[in-house]
């Protein structure tokens, strides 16, 4: 089992805005070994990380945690996807993590500009995310639904996954105005929701209250798009681990909930088998020997069996551009190379060849 959405918050680093002292049960350090005690025996296995700070160093020290405790499956962390230099700062910040990075989350929730997500100054960020493989957490209210929509239509390529249903009005009964909005998000293939946050937004009812926004979820989603996710430690303020775990797996009683479809939707089984350490690679390298078929970063699949060590064309590379390997040029395609396909000298001038031929030719 994954559990999709967690916190981790050390305050003394200095650059979360929330939680504050008003609310003494978040107010303290949540790490990894905290969150391992708690989880202890429920059968949960692999947990994501979730951002919660809008600065870079915030998600560098999530991809820190992720390198050091296995469990911590990859980071969704943050960065500014209206800069100017959006699309080189979520480059720098792909390679920077590498295989711990699963996405990005901007803090949509509280932005004054509620069409923000729709923009055409966030197009290039988003383009340099699909580029480097990430997926969006879309932390929205039901406001917002129409705009993520237009985003979705624009940026058909993007891994969209809503975060905690996009927080309906559950306390307030609004159930019906909620599940209007979320239909044509539901509608989109590539478009997720997390079943996750709701304990929280029922405002201390009876988790009775949850049952139609739930059986919703599933009737516009799918069993096969819902990805279950705690949102510890702020489930705290509503309830605790084990019994949300157990309302939720009896209101949605399919298990790919709470796993598989995380996994798929993060490519964390992609990301454990193949080696994409720059956003600039246009090759990722296997870790472990790979079948036709499988899925690569970018959405083609394996053409052809790809042994360990092997190199796998992530996007297509014409003849004569160069081939890149962890942010460096390793040689030059000498003809089309399909994405999916294996890379080495039937379809590649390797640079190194080269180089070792020159130095032969002098010696002798």
């Amino acid at each position: 089992m994954i559990d999709a959405h967690m916190h981790f918050w050390r305050l003394d680093r200095g650059d979360y805005p929330w939680p504050t002292a008003e609310l003494p049960a978040l107010f303290r350090d949540f790490l990894p070994p905290d969150a391992a005690a708690m989880v202890s025996g429920s059968g949960v296995t692999g947990v994501i990380a979730v951002q919660a700070a809008e600065t870079e160093a915030e998600t560098e020290f999530l991809c820190d945690l992720a390198r050091q405790h296995s469990w911590v499956r990859g980071v969704v962390g943050w960065t500014d996807l209206a800069a100017p230099d959006a699309a080189d700062r979520v480059a720098a910040l792909a390679r920077r993590c590498g295989n711990a990075l699963l996405g990005l989350r901007p803090m949509l929730q509280d932005m004054a500009d509620r069409d923000w997500i729709a923009g055409a100054a966030i197009d290039a960020g988003i383009d340099a995310m699909i580029a480097s493989d990430l997926a969006l957490d879309a932390l929205v209210r039901v406001d917002q639904f129409a705009p993520l929509v237009r985003r979705a239509e624009r940026s058909p390529d993007l891994r969209i996954v809503i975060d905690h249903a996009g927080k309906p009005d559950i306390a307030g009964d609004g159930h019906a105005a909620w599940a209007s909005a979320i239909a044509p998000l539901a509608a989109m293939p590539h478009v997720h929701c997390k079943l996750s946050g709701l304990l929280t937004e029922a405002g201390g009812r009876p988790a009775e209250v949850l049952e139609p926004y739930i059986a919703t979820l599933i009737d516009l989603f799918g069993p096969d798009r819902l990805i279950w996710g705690s949102d510890y430690p702020v489930l705290l303020l509503a309830g605790d681990y084990g019994s949300w775990l157990g309302q939720a797996r009896r209101l949605a009683p399919y298990p790919q909930i709470f796993g598989a479809n995380a996994a798929r939707f993060y490519r964390l089984d992609m990301r454990e088998r193949l080696l994409l350490l720059s956003a600039d690679d246009n090759v990722a390298v296997a870790l472990a020997d790979l079948t036709a078929g499988e899925p690569v970063p970018g959405g083609a699949a394996l053409i052809e069996p790809a042994p360990f060590g092997f190199k796998v064309a992530v996007r297509a590379i014409p003849a004569g551009a160069k081939v890149m390997k962890y942010g460096t040029p390793i040689g030059s395609a000498t003809r089309d190379i399909a994405p999916g396909e294996t890379v080495h000298l039937h379809n590649m001038q390797s640079d190194y060849t080269r180089s070792h031929t020159r130095e032969m030719e002098q010696e002798a």
